[in-house]
């Protein structure tokens, strides 16, 4: 007879603040802060504003498609653009 085991949603659930992946989130929040504080006009407080609405926007649609997609491209970011179709000077010595 096979046992049951539950599967809690909290641990594999994503890590998500406000619908967003929350690094990029955090992010976002301090980016916009940060161009306030610099300018501290009405202009920049808009722009600031569309910036912090676009962007939660977006993130919100990736991580509805893939929780993990920042992630997947951190790690895509690290692999090489190229790889030689023979060993390298080192292997062939051996």
């Amino acid at each position: 007879m096979l046992t049951r085991v539950p599967v809690y949603h909290s641990l594999h659930r994503p890590n998500l603040l406000l619908g967003a992946p929350r690094n990029p989130l955090i992010f976002l929040g301090f980016l916009a802060m940060a161009i306030v504080l610099a300018n501290k006009t009405v202009i920049s407080v808009g722009i600031s504003l569309a910036l912090w609405l676009i962007g939660l926007f977006v993130l919100r649609l990736m991580a509805k498609r893939d929780a993990a997609m920042i992630q997947v491209f951190k790690r895509y970011k690290q692999y090489s653009h190229y790889y030689p179709a023979r060993s390298s000077v080192e292997g062939a010595k051996r």
